[in-house]
């Protein structure tokens, strides 16, 4: 706590431990699928007709919508979202694999004997008989599952260009934006002829993927700890980037990798001097790149802006007391709001770099026009360095990734 008081988040590090220790005294395994919660949400994007039975008023359902609200929770529905890599695109949209524990395809739908099938019936079976359900009545939602699964896999196949598909709601539900906007491609057309055929079979399947989306899926309760540990961290990953980094980027590590950095480039340099397959403009330009001794930092300030940006997000969370149903699904809307919140608050110029992407950001300081080499946190534990290893490994691992990256720079 002393570290995340002087960095001034402790009150994100509170929230976050509030959050571990609802986790921990919280029932996971078996996962209770009929909470009411989990029920509610799902009755207010589109219902569970399995459950509801007669109740459920299919002229009322629409696929798109529903799918929409998944995406709100990071829920796989019919489709999914691309967030844009670069300033001034737009959301991209995708129709989804299809399945839960395994993707179906065409050819493992064929038998019932199937590892896909039995694995994706043996999901299903439990999640229908949590809300006591007879058997008969499980059996006959789970084949109308598959009956859907079938033709869909079919539809999606197309590759008609020609087609489009109004995908305004998915704007306004997950972005609160109220612009038209269209697909093109017969996917979505297709897949909306065969989800009017099936409109119950589809709400089901919808409806279990948002309670597989919140099921931690335990094998036991001794693994509860661990999967609250890593649901904190992957939910709320700002926050401890940002203690990892001061905690563990030591002056040692500092200097070892820019000893590893600089060894490379100063490599680069010998190449470009002594190749013969360069034309003199091509070495020329490359003598002039590989002449400016870059200066190598940690983390760009774009980069730890927007972290620091997205870390006061957490104190959104509600962690609501003796209800863990309740702070789930705040927690997987959070997790969904913080990443897209680059796209939300898109300010920077040029590329959105992406860390699960690059090693290093380069760019030009302003003021002499040397080059600024900037290495991503996350690339400076393994498995791309470790102090203790020996340097051939060193040079093997983050070595090879800052050496392809330079060559970008140099040619």
């Amino acid at each position: 706590m002393d570290l995340a008081e002087s960095l001034n988040v402790s009150r994100e590090l509170r929230v976050a431990q509030r959050f571990y220790n609802a986790c921990l005294e919280a029932d996971l395994h078996p996962f209770p699928a009929a909470d009411p919660h989990y029920l509610k949400l799902i009755r207010s994007i589109g219902g569970f007709p399995a459950v509801d039975g007669a109740a459920w008023n299919s002229s009322n359902f629409s696929w798109f919508n529903m799918s929409a609200h998944l995406t709100n929770y990071g829920a796989q529905g019919l489709y999914d979202e691309m967030l844009p890599t670069l300033r001034g695109d737009t959301v991209g949209l995708v129709v989804n694999d299809l399945g839960f524990d395994a993707t179906v395809k065409l050819d493992n739908m064929k038998k019932n004997s199937s590892r896909a099938y039995k694995r994706n019936e043996r999901r299903m079976r439990g999640y229908l008989r949590s809300f006591n359900l007879t058997e008969d009545r499980i059996t006959e939602v789970i084949d109308g599952v598959f009956a859907f699964w079938r033709e869909a896999l079919v539809a999606i196949k197309s590759e008609d260009w020609d087609s489009e598909f109004d995908i305004t709601n998915y704007y306004k539900i997950a972005w609160n934006k109220e612009e038209e906007q269209w697909s093109y491609g017969s996917a979505f057309v297709e897949l909306d002829k065969i989800c009017a055929r099936h409109p119950e079979a589809v709400a089901n399947y919808l409806a279990m993927q948002l309670l597989y989306a919140f099921d931690a899926n335990l094998k036991d309760v001794k693994d509860q700890r661990d999967y609250c540990t890593t649901k904190m961290r992957t939910s709320m990953w700002p926050l401890f980037k940002k203690l990892h980094l001061a905690e563990n980027l030591s002056e040692e590590k500092r200097l070892g990798v820019l000893e590893i950095a600089q060894a490379i480039w100063n490599n680069w340099r010998k190449i470009v001097e002594e190749v013969d397959w360069l034309d003199s403009e091509a070495r020329k330009d490359a003598l002039l790149q590989v002449s400016r001794n870059p200066e190598f930092q940690f983390g760009t300030p774009a980069d730890t802006s927007l972290t620091d940006q997205k870390i006061p997000e957490i104190l959104r969370l509600e962690v609501v007391d003796d209800n863990y149903a309740a702070t789930n699904m705040n927690l997987f809307r959070l997790k969904v709001d913080i990443e897209r919140f680059r796209t939300r608050h898109s300010v920077e110029e040029g590329f959105m770099i992406s860390q699960r992407e690059m090693i290093m950001d380069f760019r030009e300081n302003n003021t002499n026009h040397n080059l600024i080499a900037a290495f991503h946190g996350s690339f400076l534990e393994p498995p791309y360095y470790h102090r203790s290893w020996p340097h051939s490994l060193k040079f093997g691992t983050l070595g090879f990734e800052a050496g392809q990256y330079f060559t970008t720079v140099v040619t």
